[in-house]
């Protein structure tokens, strides 16, 4: 997959507030404009906003359209959808053409690539400063998830939506099983293995290579239950995958699908794709589930028969905290932007966006929404409204070499699940070999 992160961009969403900026300050002589100070009266004109969600965001468009007309009538928002797997490549090559978008939403990983080769996104932190009201909009965002987007002093997105995942459990095949919600490895593998029976999967993971929904996303998620605080590369750059922890944490991927066989048979193929047509035709016992999927699966055939938990420790009384992983999509702006595009991109970012959004992708990305009214009286939605210890990878920005040590990582444990008569060890040693160079190389 493309440099992106194009995560797999890894949280218990802790609303941790952003100190309001002060007041905005008054520009040295009348013709230095600050970016927000520009002229927002008879906007005019055409602003192109790339995504990745297809026909699944139709209605919220529609209704974000008629929202903008009330408030800019002479702006168009014009929406172009994309592959998930080819936004990062579509956009370094849009950039390197010249002819960007005006305004990207993407997963953080997915719109990384494009800042981190050709710096390609405007600085927001100038418009922190000039307009007190896209002030208070960052100040609602959660301190956890904006680290990652700080470059140096240079802001290069925001975080548009937060979601921290769970795993779901289906709630018939338990109770036909007689079990009990698994509280640690062993006894998600008994559930698992219960579960699993022709074309039903007892746990769903995912195993392809690259650096999204990747056998690396994979091995993220479960070392950070396992207890693993940086499950790829700590705030230093230091490789922290190859340890006691990240053996044993691969030697249960290993068991799960060459031992237990709980997992889906191509699992070296098993991608996002994969893994929401296994979820929604019923095909899958456990797996990784974030509050967007909740309304997407309603119709399919998993409807909402399914609980959702924490991913248990790896073991009862395990001492480190069993981190909960969440990604989180951002929002960019290109630079030198038009008026428009900022008006567009502020309007992208507001309450009443995120009002709108809400019912067909859940996000906790703002602090002052009404989630009780929001939320109704779906209880699945419940389990994103705790806080929890959670894992939030800002080295994907501040280290240059997370995201190729996350895709060599993503690439042994490929190789892992198509041959049984790998080590596991061996397999975290010679990833770290691998990405130990391309690190040295990259900082050279």
């Amino acid at each position: 997959m493309e440099r992106m992160y194009n995560v797999l961009s890894i949280v218990v969403v802790l609303l941790v507030l952003l100190a309001a900026c002060g007041p905005a300050p008054t520009p040295e002589t009348p013709t230095e404009k600050a970016p927000a100070e520009e002229a927002t009266e008879n906007l005019e004109g055409k602003v192109t906003i790339w995504y990745s969600q297809g026909a699944t965001w139709s209605e919220p468009i529609q209704e974000m359209k008629d929202a903008l007309k009330k408030l800019h009538p002479g702006i168009e928002m014009e929406f172009v959808t994309n592959d998930p797997e080819q936004l990062s490549s579509k956009l370094v090559a849009a950039f390197a053409a010249g002819s960007p978008p005006d305004v990207c939403f993407g997963q953080e990983a997915r719109i990384l690539t494009v800042e981190q080769e050709l710096e390609g996104w405007a600085d927001l932190s100038g418009y922190i400063d000039s307009d007190p009201e896209f002030a208070a909009m960052v100040a609602a965002l959660p301190e956890s998830q904006m680290r990652s987007y700080w470059k140096g002093d240079k802001l290069w997105a925001l975080p548009e939506v937060v979601q921290t995942v769970g795993i779901f459990v289906r709630k018939s095949w338990l109770e036909e099983i007689g079990g009990e919600v698994p509280t640690d490895w062993e006894e998600m593998t008994d559930i698992a293995v219960k579960f699993t029976k022709p074309d039903k999967y007892g746990y769903c993971i995912f195993g392809v290579p690259g650096v999204n929904n990747s056998a690396g996303t994979q091995f993220v998620y479960t070392g950070a239950a396992a207890g693993m605080e940086y499950p790829v590369m700590d705030p230093d750059g230091n490789l922290t995958f190859n340890t006691e922890r990240g053996v044993e944490v691969l030697k249960w991927l290993y068991r799960w699908h060459h031992v237990d066989k709980v997992t889906p048979p191509s699992l070296a193929a098993f991608g996002v794709k994969e893994f929401y047509a296994a979820v929604k035709a019923g095909q899958c016992g456990m797996g990784r589930v974030g509050a967007w999927n909740i309304g997407a699966w309603k119709d399919s055939e998993i409807g909402e028969d399914f609980i959702i938990i924490p991913y248990p420790p790896m073991e009862k009384g395990q001492a480190e905290p069993n981190y909960q992983v969440a990604w989180n999509n951002g929002l960019a702006m290109s630079k030198d932007p038009t008026p428009e595009a900022y008006a567009v991109f502020k309007f992208l970012l507001s309450k009443e966006v995120q009002e709108i959004f809400f019912p067909y992708r859940t996000s906790w990305a703002r602090a002052d929404l009404d989630f009780d009214t929001l939320m109704g009286d779906n209880e699945l939605l419940l389990y994103y409204s705790e806080p929890q210890p959670h894992y939030a990878p800002e080295q994907m920005v501040t280290q240059p070499c997370w995201l190729s040590t996350l895709d060599i990582l993503s690439k042994h444990i490929n190789a892992m699940y198509t041959d049984p008569d790998l080590d596991p060890e061996k397999v975290l040693q010679d990833a770290y070999d691998e990405a130990t160079a391309k690190c040295e190389e990259i900082g050279e």
